[in-house]
């Protein structure tokens, strides 16, 4: 697999954390499944949205790929369905889920930051 596969594994691994993240949250709040949808959108592609605009890369790679919309809805189904099992989880996703979801979406952003050429202050504004 070449190191683009890779990145694009990692980017879609920190989604679903997140993704899983936001339908938890979506479900302590009592949302309906369609709540549970845009939280878990939101939550999972909006700092990779916000990150591609600052770093120039237009349009952001969650509007250009299917798998960026469809990650984020495999989390909110497993967790609609499953979410007693996955809040049994919960403390053990909480714990992790900054660290494995920023984690796995930092390479990404580091590749496509260097395709584009942005500038050392907006590499830093980004957090790559």
């Amino acid at each position: 697999m070449s190191g683009q596969g890779v990145a694009w594994l990692l980017d879609l691994a920190g989604i679903f954390v997140f993704a899983v993240s936001g339908a938890l949250a979506a479900v302590r709040q009592r949302l309906d499944v369609v709540g549970m949808v845009v939280l878990a959108e939101i939550t999972a592609l909006g700092g990779g949205i916000l990150r591609d605009l600052l770093i120039g890369a237009v349009p952001p790679a969650a509007f250009t790929d299917l798998g960026y919309v469809l990650v984020p809805l495999a989390a909110s189904a497993l967790v609609f369905f499953w979410h007693p099992q996955v809040t049994r989880l919960l403390p053990a996703v909480l714990l992790f889920d900054a660290a494995a979801g920023s984690g796995c979406s930092a390479p990404p952003g580091r590749s496509r930051r260097s395709r584009t050429g942005s500038r050392r202050c907006t590499r830093c504004s980004s957090g790559s």
